[in-house]
C-alpha cells in the first residue's frame, strides 16, 4: 500500500463545493495546513466567520472522504474563520459611528479562573521556555484551599509554535463526541498548540485575520476543562495576536520577559506600552539569561547587568529577578521536559518554583 501523501488528500476533496458560492474548495484555496502523521490526517478550512456555520456539512464531508482513503487511520478538519482586511470604506463607516469590533469574550473563560500572558517585545529571549516551565511549576502546586492547581498552557505563537518540541508532543490531538479537540496532557498540564496540527517544518503563511481566527479556535473549539490558571505563551511583538488578546481575552496579568542587553530592553518597552494601553495589569518584569554560576560560587553576568531592573524601575513595574543560565535547563528543553520534572533540584528549577509562588500569590490573593 503506497503511503498517504498530501496530493492524494487534496485530490480526494476536489468537487466539494463552497456552500454559498458553489466554487470548488480546493481551487478556492480554502484547504490549508495539511499534516500527516502515521496515518493521522489533519487540515484547516479557512473561511469567513459568517460562513462558518454553513461550512459544517462541508467539514464533515472532508473528514469522511479522507477517512475513506487507503492508509488513513483518522481525519480531523478544523474550521479557521478569518476575515479580509477592512476596506477604506469600512474604516470610514466605522468612524461615522458603526459598531466597534466584536469584543465578546469566548464562553470558555467561564471555566478559567485566571489567564497569565507571558510576553516580550523581542524574539529569542526565552519567553516560551519561561512560559512552559512556569506552567509546569504551577501544576505542581496546591492552592490555598488545599487542592492541586489545575493548569493549562496555550501556545499562541501561530507562526512559530514551540510547545510540541518543549513538551515532546508528537501525537495528533484526539477529538471528543462534540467534535472539539481534546487538549494534550503533559506533566499535569492541559496543553494546546497549532503545532500539534501541522508538520514541524511547515511554514504558516497566513494573513493577520486568519491568525486571529486560529487563536480563537484554539479557545472555542478545544475541550478545555475547568482551570485555575491558563498560561498564554504569546508570540514576540505587538501584532494581531496581541490585538485579539486585548479585545477578547480577560487577561489577569502579564509577565514580561527580557534579557539584559539594551536592544532587548528597548523592544520590551514597546510591549509594556501595549499592555498599558489595553489596561492589562503587569505582574512584573523577568530577566532571562541574567547570570550563571562561576567556579567559586560567584555569579557571572555574560550579557551585562541591570537591563530588566532598569526597565522595571522606569515603567514602575515590579522586578521579579533574574533567571540563571543553567545547563540543566537546556538539557530539559532538548529532552522535551520542564526543568521541575527533569532536574527538580537544579538552580533553574528553584527559580521557577519561586516564580510560580509569586504568580499564584498575585492571582489568588485571598
Amino acid at each position: 500500500m503506497p503511503p498517504i501523501d498530501e496530493k492524494t488528500i487534496i485530490e480526494s476533496l476536489s468537487g466539494l463545493k463552497h456552500p454559498q458560492t458553489g466554487r470548488d474548495i480546493v481551487s478556492g484555496d480554502i484547504v490549508q495546513g495539511v499534516t500527516i502523521r502515521d496515518g493521522n490526517v489533519g487540515f484547516l478550512l479557512a473561511v469567513h466567520p459568517d460562513e462558518a456555520e454553513a461550512f459544517e456539512d462541508v467539514r464533515l464531508a472532508c473528514e469522511e472522504r479522507v477517512r475513506a482513503l487507503p492508509g488513513v487511520l483518522s481525519a480531523t478538519v478544523v474550521l479557521t474563520a478569518h476575515q479580509s482586511a477592512p476596506s477604506m470604506t469600512a474604516s470610514q463607516d466605522a468612524s461615522k459611528g458603526k459598531p466597534p469590533p466584536d469584543e465578546t469574550v469566548p464562553e470558555v473563560f467561564s471555566k478559567i479562573k485566571a489567564v497569565i500572558a507571558v510576553a516580550s517585545g523581542k524574539g529569542g529571549v526565552g519567553k516560551s521556555t519561561v512560559a512552559v516551565n512556569l506552567a509546569a511549576a504551577l501544576a505542581q502546586m496546591t492552592l490555598k484551599d488545599g487542592n492541586p492547581a489545575k493548569i493549562g498552557i496555550l501556545d499562541a505563537d501561530i507562526y512559530g509554535p514551540s510547545l510540541p518540541k518543549l513538551l515532546n508532543v508528537t501525537e495528533k490531538p484526539e477529538v471528543d463526541e462534540t467534535q472539539k479537540i481534546i487538549p494534550v496532557e503533559r506533566f499535569g498540564m492541559q496543553t494546546m498548540s497549532i503545532g500539534y496540527m501541522v508538520q514541524e517544518a511547515q511554514a504558516m503563511v497566513w494573513r493577520g485575520p486568519m491568525v486571529q481566527g486560529a487563536l480563537l479556535q484554539m479557545l472555542n473549539d478545544v475541550a478545555w476543562p475547568e482551570l485555575d490558571i491558563l498560561v498564554l505563551d504569546l508570540p514576540p511583538g505587538t501584532g494581531d495576536i496581541q490585538l485579539t488578546m486585548a479585545q477578547k481575552i480577560p487577561v489577569t496579568g502579564a509577565l514580561i520577559v527580557t534579557t539584559p542587553q539594551n536592544l532587548a530592553v528597548a523592544d520590551v518597552r514597546r510591549s509594556i506600552n501595549m499592555f498599558d494601553k489595553t489596561k492589562t495589569p503587569i505582574l512584573g518584569i523577568l530577566e532571562n539569561m541574567a547570570w550563571m554560576p562561576g567556579p567559586n560560587g560567584e555569579r557571572l553576568h555574560p550579557f551585562g547587568t541591570g537591563g530588566g531592573e532598569s526597565i522595571a524601575a522606569e515603567t514602575l513595574n515590579p522586578f521579579l529577578g533574574g533567571l540563571v543560565l543553567d545547563t540543566a535547563l537546556q538539557e530539559a528543553a532538548n529532552a522535551g521536559q520542564p526543568i521541575v520534572s527533569y532536574a527538580p533540584d537544579s538552580l533553574a528549577a528553584g527559580v521557577f518554583v519561586e516564580l510560580a509562588n509569586t504568580v499564584r500569590d498575585a492571582v489568588f490573593t485571598s
